[in-house]
């Protein structure tokens, strides 16, 4: 099975990361694909792809596995909604954080979306997943999601980028940010 987890990764976290070596702990079998959003995405406040994807392969590089980090995204004309992202990765199952589950009714083509895909969903901000997928339309679907339960990660790119809070962040991912002059550290 190949499992897709994408996001802007602006910059990636110890969130990211956890969530990265929690994946492969409890799928080891697998194959972990990271999808970091491109240039054109909608987001104005992105730094470059290469360094985001820079910054993911020096966490990458700590865990010995079978991860990839895809360009796919940076390579495609056009953003168009995540369903065609699914699609290209010829439906894998794709990593959310419970705030995305919450909010995924409003994503492009998303009753296609929950009806043709799978999801691993981690915890948080206090979201009570179990509920939301009790609800309509999720709960006929709610078969093609996987709730982890493991401890809520509540950090955020946003942390680092807004707050500087350099501790939500690996070390070598914050020299990285530092020697290349990035987020006006």
């Amino acid at each position: 099975m190949n499992i897709l987890y994408g996001g802007a990764f602006n910059p990636p976290t110890i969130a990211h990361f956890e969530i990265i070596k929690v994946i492969k702990k409890s799928f080891p079998n697998d194959r972990l694909i990271l999808l970091p959003a491109g240039d054109k995405y909608k987001d104005g406040n992105l730094i470059e792809f290469k360094h985001r994807y820079n910054m993911l392969k020096i966490l990458v590089d700590k865990i010995d596995s079978n991860i990839i980090i895809s360009d796919y995204e940076n390579k495609i004309e056009k953003f168009i909604g995540t369903y065609y992202t699914l699609k290209f990765f010829r439906n894998p199952h794709f990593v959310i954080g419970a705030d995305q589950l919450r909010d995924l009714h409003g994503w492009i083509n998303f009753n296609n979306i929950i009806k043709e895909n799978k999801f691993i969903v981690f915890p948080r901000d206090g979201i009570d997943m179990h509920k939301i997928l009790s609800e309509e339309p999720y709960s006929k679907h709610k078969n093609n999601f996987i709730l982890m339960d493991n401890e809520e990660l509540n950090v955020s790119s946003s942390d680092f980028r807004f707050k500087k809070q350099e501790n939500v962040l690996d070390v070598d991912v914050l020299n990285y940010i530092k020697s290349n002059n990035l987020y006006e550290v």
